[in-house]
């Protein structure tokens, strides 16, 4: 580079750098891509720069034009992207932007760009992860990490493919998903799968799984091939070359039929799979005509369902053969005080209703809902043996298009074996996927799937009696296909006599004690023995009476007249109904069962407020400190969901436990409770960090929320942040030592530290400040954790100076801070997961 030129480049960056200063980035992102452009390939000198400049700017555009954010930013991207040679980084932070602004298929699109290049990019692992749980279905993450299904799967690939013995074995996988059976297929010894998956983010998933898979060297990477479509439009000669010997699903709802799996099947055997192989031909119990055949029959998945058989010790490789081969559904009758109060009104709360009706009931809609049972608050009870409803052979075509094409009612009678009442209809199902191996959705079974709830709609609430009968009707028509059965219930002996009916909604709104203390209602609902205040335009009607208890309830200690009641109403009403619409677009996003919620805390802008705050370089101890007690303040809140907490720099990282159920795992809320807290509580304490320094504006946190499934993971995750905070400190340290200490500039020390490794900085501090890094505070180097004492030993013994600081993090506080304990020690190593392995893991 010519002397004139690298001149002009540094009168470049440096107005630039002012431009950034000024929060002019509309000037600023060109001048720093004009640097780009101008310098040699790879030299990339203003790339940190430029990426900063560019997240600022996108946050700016974010707050002054949110319509229109991706169209605005695009285009600066992009040219960054093509100026810049190592972009990854770039390219991550462009997909956060787009997937911030619900361009899911552009940020999947960039993020494979990345981690197909760089495997181990941890923001853009950290991204795809937050992808996912926002494209892919949530039930699919904890089917992937069931292990009785996948190892029951893997043991029936193994087992028929063997069956083949040592002949070529093709096979098509329905659904493929991630591509997992798939891969367990291939390692059974299938020469070729065909995998066929609809979603594109499942596809793109996948795609990335058999990459990893095939790098192992062990398979042929032509072993796999993903086909992006519908099992039922493949076809011989286009999609795939010839017929399969193997046809492997697992496309089953909690209602087994939700997914059209028959339909698919049916497809399958007569487009895409081998004749079948009569050698392995199911049982159907001796009464396959009769699909409704064995409804009077008690039984249950394991105790009735005797092993199938064995599967031939050689398989006619010209024939075909599925897995599942055989599925069997169940039903039972059951009670349950949390299902009957999103289904009916509570004895308590109608007795203080004045209505003509006998009984509310929740609109039914016909479908079937779904719930583990087992993990309900109040815990269930089945009243009735467990009834075999049908038996569906895999095997069989000609059973399964019976199937399909029923059409009619058929009447189901359950033994009751317990007093109670009658809430529901829970249905669960065994796969048989060989004659010797099956799976169940049963109740204590501790799989993937939910169990089907059919809520049983109009019965009194007089119990059931033990050894009586009661009777439903299961409804199949060929119109719904796959989607199964309905169950009605019509007895006039326990029907009431008239009924009226509410969303599901307003039904547990009326049953949640929390909103109408029954003391209000003695106020509220015994107005004038008018029936017409409270029945007459029902279930309007209703909602009008019971919302002045939610918002006013505490005024009507007195009689009110029917006048005052009705102009009320006539108001609520209007609230209630010409505009509740608008609940419909809200969404709640939960987080996975057992899995860590981790809730990180971020700065916004601290790089500016820091400089405003004149906070000391590279370390202040103050702010850390302050970031600290913030972080403390937290955990006591939200004692004892909060387990661990992990600090550094701006950040800090807070983990729930696996079994936490504050407010019902609702993503939006644990972030937003967390990040307030946290920035609320950093301005309440900042004059016991800086005294009389003023804050001279509100500081600003962003956070997000990420799911670890295993301590391993959540282990890694924080063993990353604790490495990033040395990494960023050694060098911060370095760069602020040449620019205080030795009058250099910035980009000056930016230039002398490029390239440089740990122990180059380590030996520049050395050699030229008399620094020995490891003597810096160990808050400095390995940030600060947080954990609830609660007789846990943390291997980090108490020094002169943390009495002090414990008088600083005890002041003003909670009498329940003095439970925890604030170390800075060092999480990558064993030591400390072995002292609270026992407090962490729950």
């Amino acid at each position: 580079m010519s002397f004139p030129q690298a001149g002009l480049l540094e009168k470049i960056k440096e107005k630039a750098l002012r431009m950034i200063e000024e929060e002019n980035y509309v000037e600023a992102i060109p001048l720093c891509l004009a640097v780009s452009a101008m310098e040699p390939r790879g030299m990339d000198s203003m790339k940190d720069v430029l990426m900063n400049a560019l997240e600022r700017w996108t946050a700016q555009v974010t707050a002054q034009h949110p319509k229109n954010v991706m169209k605005i930013v695009t285009k600066p991207y992009e040219q960054a992207i093509e100026v810049i040679e190592a972009n990854e980084d770039l390219k991550t932070n462009y997909a956060v932007t787009m997937l911030r602004h619900d361009m899911f298929s552009e940020a999947w699109a960039l993020l494979l760009e990345v981690l197909q290049l760089h495997p181990q990019h941890e923001q853009a692992l950290d991204t795809w992860r937050s992808l996912c749980c926002r494209v892919i279905p949530r039930w699919h993450f904890f089917m992937v990490n069931d292990s009785l299904r996948n190892n029951a799967y893997e043991s029936a690939l193994k087992e028929l493919i063997s069956a083949y013995a040592n002949e070529p074995v093709s096979l098509l996988d329905i659904g493929s998903g991630s591509g997992i059976l798939s891969m367990m297929a291939v390692e059974a010894g299938a020469k070729k799968v065909f995998s066929c998956e609809m979603s594109e983010f499942l596809v793109s998933l996948s795609t990335l799984g058999l990459q990893r898979f095939f790098k192992s060297g062990l398979h042929q990477e032509d072993s796999i091939t993903l086909l992006k479509n519908y099992s039922t439009e493949l076809r011989v000669g286009v999609d795939i070359p010839s017929r399969v010997n193997v046809c492997v699903t697992e496309t089953f709802d909690a209602g087994l039929f939700g997914e059209r799996a028959v339909s698919s099947v049916l497809g399958a055997w007569k487009d895409l799979l081998q004749e079948r192989d009569e050698a392995y031909l199911m049982d159907s119990d001796g009464n396959e005509n009769a699909l409704f055949g064995s409804c009077s029959c008690s039984g249950d998945s394991e105790s009735n369902n005797p092993s199938l058989g064995v599967v031939p010790k050689k398989l006619n490789p010209s024939r075909g053969t599925i897995i599942p081969c055989k599925a069997c559904l169940f039903a039972a009758v059951v009670e349950s005080d949390d299902i009957a109060s999103m289904l009916k009104c509570g004895r308590q709360l109608r007795s203080k209703l004045i209505s003509e009706a006998d009984a509310f009931w929740a609109d039914d809609d016909g479908m079937y809902d779904s719930e583990r049972i087992s993990w309900l608050p109040k815990g269930f009870k089945f009243l009735s043996k467990p009834v075999r409803l049908v038996s569906v052979n895999f095997m069989d075509p000609d059973h399964l298009l019976r199937w399909s094409k029923l059409d009619g009612e058929y009447d189901v009678e359950f033994d009751i074996i317990s007093d109670g009442r009658p809430d529901c209809i829970v249905t669960w199902f065994t796969l048989h996927l060989t004659p010797t191996i099956r799976i169940s959705s049963h109740p204590s079974a501790r799989t993937c799937w939910e169990q089907a709830i059919h809520p049983i709609i109009g019965c009194t609430d007089d119990p059931l009696l033990k050894a009586s009968v009661f009777s439903v009707t299961a409804s199949k028509t060929p119109e719904i296909e796959d989607v199964g059965l309905s169950f009605t219930y019509d007895s006039v002996a326990r029907k009431p006599a008239k009924m009226l009916k509410l969303s599901s909604d307003y039904m547990r709104l009326m049953n949640d004690e929390r909103f109408f203390p029954l003391k209000v209602h003695s106020n509220v609902l015994q107005i004038g023995g008018h029936p017409d205040i409270v029945a007459a335009r029902f279930p309007g009607s209703v909602v009008e009476v019971v919302a002045p208890i939610i918002n006013f309830g505490p005024i009507f200690s007195k009689v009110i007249s029917e006048d005052n009641i009705k102009k009320f109403s006539a108001n609520v009403a209007m609230a209630k109904s010409k505009f509740e619409y608008v609940r419909a677009f809200e969404s709640q996003e939960l987080c996975l069962p057992n899995c860590f919620v981790v809730v990180r805390v971020d700065g916004k802008n601290f790089h500016k407020f820091s400089d405003v705050h004149k906070y000391a370089k590279p370390n202040d101890a103050r702010a850390l400190r302050l970031m600290n007690k913030a972080a403390l303040r937290v955990l006591v809140e939200f004692s004892p969901e909060i387990v661990l907490a992990y600090g550094q720099s701006d950040e800090y990282s807070f983990v729930f436990k696996r079994s936490t159920e504050i407010y019902c795992r609702r993503r939006d809320k644990l972030v937003t409770n967390v990040v307030s807290h946290f920035a609320s509580s950093f301005g309440f304490h900042w004059k016991e960090a800086f005294g009389e320094d003023e804050l001279k504006y509100p500081p600003t946190f962003d956070g997000r929320a990420v799911l670890y499934p295993t301590l391993t993971n959540l282990r890694d995750y924080l063993s990353w942040r604790q490495a990033d905070c040395h990494i960023n400190n050694l060098y911060n340290t370095a760069f602020w030592s040449l620019v205080l200490k030795k009058g250099l500039s910035p980009s000056e020390a930016e230039e002398r530290l490029r390239g440089t490794v740990s122990s180059d900085k380590n030996e520049l501090l050395f050699s030229e400040f008399g620094i020995n890094y490891n003597n810096e505070p160990e808050l400095f180097k390995k940030g600060t954790v947080i954990v609830r004492s609660m007789n846990v030993n943390v291997p980090v013994p108490l020094t002169d100076e943390s009495a002090e600081e414990s008088a600083f993090f005890l002041s003003k506080m909670p009498k329940l801070a003095s439970n925890f304990q604030i170390r800075n020690c060092d999480l990558i190593g064993n030591p400390f997961w072995q002292a609270v392995e026992s407090l962490v893991d729950v």
